[in-house]
């Protein structure tokens, strides 16, 4: 398509107003540009598009119109001009193309696809032929259009076909932007692809082993490293997936080649925990049902498994060191720490050796090796008792599983409230710190909480232990309650007054003369600025 913008010069010498006719040449309707008085030359500009009709895939030539203008004055005078239109057409370039078959034999049944893309320089549609061989004779030829596009845009036009049977074939592809007799030279590009067609081959491999050779589950560490090492090779460059199965009852691990004929070796690494004979087994498969290959090995682990043991036990007792005791009905907290090197299932059964039913214990979630459990336990009558503990891993090695540990724990009764003592009241003067003193309070079996209560400026206040500390600004006489409670619950409240005064007494003497000394002055001034002297 050619588009043009055009003038012409017109005038009348009679001044009228002139039509202006444009005849195109190309067979589309005239056009009318309509003057006002032309006395005085006039320029009529137009536009037009030229759209010649281009046979596909042709070009290098040029199409000529004749244009013709025509004028008339309305009054039968009549002038015209013509010209030639000359519309260049330029060469038109050929497609280029790729074809790209699988790089790996495929089996007669398998549908392979065959990657085939061109671009046209122009954006034509395109002609694509495909031509099959069986190295003696073409046997097969497709033909499939595409429809015109973006200029210099790859089209992809990619097909599938099943060769059938065994043998090695080629496919020439034909792309051509032109039609007929102009589908030569470089208007139609080729390319070629061979395809190896022939039933797949299982993966080959070698035996599997590891390394080390005698696995020993070390003591400290709990497990042993084991890798497991096997060579695999496919004909066809199949992927090839290897699933291992350690025969330990842990989930199967998978390893898988990239593709390619390629010897390949997989390393798998597993964690064993216990001793025992193992049979691994390796299951290759190169994704064909029927292809798939199983290796296996036995594999004998041995330990030197190391028994569990007590890290802590504890509960919160009452008391000095050497008279530790709890009280009859206390809720008390037992915590139980225990480690064991492998980090095996321990199992723990827990005796409080008062009648009561034993507790037991699966422990198997480690944290910084060890395994702790807590059990909250409340006597209900006072003496001695020995609590019995009693864990296993359930692993056979060096020494004895199946242990014992056992504790005695003192249970006393506290019927005995305690006795409040909150110290003397006291005569304070604002600003000033008080500090209370709780310590005269008394328990036969120690004292728990101190807790100090009263009202300062409208609000509450609570201050806890022995001797705790506040700060008064304002005058008053202030009622500070103080509630201790023991061990067991009971509890003894008592009261204690701070007198909050504004003068430190041994200043009161001195007041007279110091309002005096400020007084005096002041009304001399006074009587001075009203004319008194």
């Amino acid at each position: 398509m050619v588009t043009k913008v055009l003038n012409v010069r017109v005038s009348d010498v009679d001044n009228d107003i002139l039509n202006v006719t444009w005849d195109w040449g190309d067979g589309s309707p005239t056009e009318t540009n309509t003057t006002g008085p032309a006395l005085i030359a006039i320029r009529v500009y137009n536009e037009h598009m030229w759209d010649p009709e281009i046979e596909q895939g042709t070009g290098g030539f040029n199409v000529s119109y004749t244009l013709r203008v025509t004028v008339d004055d309305g009054h039968g005078n009549y002038a015209w001009v013509n010209t030639t239109v000359t519309c260049v057409i330029p060469d038109n370039f050929g497609p280029s193309s790729d074809l790209e078959g699988p790089s790996s034999p495929v089996t007669p049944t398998e549908s392979v696809i065959l990657v085939a893309k061109a671009n046209d320089f122009e954006g034509e549609p395109l002609t694509w032929t495909f031509v099959f061989n069986d190295t003696m004779s073409d046997f097969l030829t497709l033909v499939y259009y595409t429809p015109a596009s973006d200029p210099a845009t790859w089209v992809w036009n990619n097909i599938t076909h099943v060769f059938g049977s065994e043998g090695l074939f080629n496919v020439t592809l034909f792309v051509s932007d032109a039609l007929g007799l102009n589908q030569t030279g470089l208007h139609n590009t080729s390319d070629r692809a061979s395809v190896w067609v022939a039933e797949n081959q299982p993966p080959m491999n070698t035996q599997i082993f590891s390394i080390p050779q005698d696995p020993v589950i070390n003591c400290t560490e709990g497990h042993v490293d084991v890798t497991l090492i096997i060579e695999v090779y496919d004909s066809e460059g199949d992927v090839i997936t290897a699933v291992w199965g350690f025969g330990d009852g842990s989930p199967a691990a998978t390893n898988s080649t990239p593709g390619g004929a390629f010897v390949y070796t997989f390393r798998q690494l597993h964690m064993f925990t216990g001793p025992g004979e193992f049979n691994v087994t390796a299951n290759l498969t190169d994704g064909v049902p029927g292809n798939e290959v199983v290796e296996f090995l036995i594999l004998n682990i041995t330990s030197n498994n190391l028994p569990p043991g007590v890290v802590l036990f504890s509960y919160a007792a009452h008391g000095a060191p050497g008279n530790l005791h709890v009280f009859v009905g206390e809720d008390v907290t037992f915590e139980i720490l225990l480690t064991d090197a492998e980090m095996d299932d321990i199992e723990l059964v827990v005796d409080f050796g008062d009648g009561s039913p034993p507790s037991y214990y699966n422990l198997t979630e480690y944290s910084d090796g060890n395994v702790s459990c807590q059990e909250n336990h409340t006597y209900s009558a006072p003496g001695y008792y020995t609590i019995m503990i009693r864990y296993t891993d359930n692993e056979v090695g060096l020494l004895d599983h199946s242990l014992e540990y056992s504790d005695t724990i003192h249970v006393v009764v506290d019927d005995v409230p305690p006795t409040a003592d909150a110290g003397d009241d006291q005569v304070v003067y604002a600003p000033c710190t008080v500090y209370f003193d709780g310590t005269g309070s008394l328990d036969n079996w120690g004292i728990a909480n101190y807790t100090w209560t009263f009202v300062y400026n409208g609000s509450p206040v609570v201050l806890w232990g022995s001797t705790p500390s506040f700060e008064f600004w304002s005058l008053q006489t202030y009622h500070v309650w103080l509630t201790v409670t023991d061990m067991s619950g009971y509890s003894d409240s008592t009261i204690v007054t701070i007198e909050v005064a504004g003068f430190i007494p041994e200043y009161l003497p001195a007041l007279p003369a110091l309002i005096v000394m400020v007084l005096v002055p002041l009304l001399h001034i006074v009587r001075r600025k009203k004319g008194v002297i």
